[in-house]
């Protein structure tokens, strides 16, 4: 059965613009299970396994494959880039700063 839907209610593809709104279904603790194993099986997040799944039933056609992708993990790269960018660790340190977390070994007097 196709669902008609409008072009607006499509995600973009352009994550910055993207407005996302929770989808919440109840279903059996089994159901859930399977589903998080297969997504865990397939190497990708609940959303692109349900989003995926949208896309390939019809109800989504517009879909692409931008908005499957994990978004955590463009976000951490970004940041790591970001810190890559800026010096990484000896940035975070001021000149003459001790290495490590600060703690003198040893006994104490």
């Amino acid at each position: 059965m196709q669902i008609p839907i409008s072009k607006a209610s499509v995600l973009p593809s352009d994550p910055d613009t993207a407005v996302e709104v929770q989808l919440c279904v109840m279903v059996a603790p089994g159901v859930r299970a399977q589903v998080r194993a297969a997504a865990a099986a397939r190497g990708v997040t609940l959303r692109a396994l349900v989003l995926g799944a949208l896309r390939d039933a019809g109800v989504l056609p517009g879909i692409a494959d931008a908005d499957l992708a994990d978004r955590r993990a463009v976000l951490a790269a970004a940041k790591a880039r970001l810190w890559r960018e800026r010096g990484g660790a000896a940035a975070s340190r001021e000149p003459g700063a001790p290495r490590g977390r600060g703690r003198a070994g040893g006994a104490t007097p």
